[in-house]
């Protein structure tokens, strides 16, 4: 279980349906109503483990989906795991869930994650190839715009 403590004020809130996704300099934070919440930050070199020593993968995941620096990419990749699980499932995010409840990820929150990825590709301008019905991508991603703002 995660509480935050932090005498940080965050620079941006955003509500969602399920959950309020708070952005600091370096992390963000997720608070789901329950009161339980998970902050995450971008992977650091194990041996220097502060910013801007970022990990070489984490480095290349923000390139991958269209992100110049690794900041923007965790903050956004962490918003768009609750927005995309909003939108599509109309559940909050079950990989975040877990992480803030202390509980083990399901090997279907792979799922979430790929789908995360590559809504976080459309956004930096990439056509999105997943499916689904009822799906509106094109709307999904200027409200992630319009939100993170």
């Amino acid at each position: 279980m995660a509480h935050l403590k932090t005498d940080q004020t965050p620079w941006k809130v955003i509500p969602l349906e399920f959950c309020t996704v708070s952005f600091y300099e370096h992390w963000v934070w997720t608070q789901f109503p329950d009161g339980e919440g998970y902050g995450g930050f971008p992977d650091y070199e194990p041996e220097r483990p502060y910013w801007p020593n970022f990990t070489e993968d984490y480095k290349a995941a923000a390139k991958f989906v269209g992100e110049v620096d690794p900041i923007v990419y965790c903050l956004v990749h962490d918003f768009l795991h609750s927005l995309v699980a909003e939108r599509v499932l109309g559940e909050p995010s079950q990989t975040l869930w877990c992480l803030a409840h202390g509980l083990p990820t399901h090997p279907l929150n792979a799922h979430e994650e790929a789908l995360t990825m590559a809504v976080h590709r459309h956004i930096n301008g990439a056509r999105i190839f997943a499916t689904g019905q009822n799906i509106d991508w094109i709307k999904i991603r200027s409200d992630a715009k319009k939100l993170l703002t």
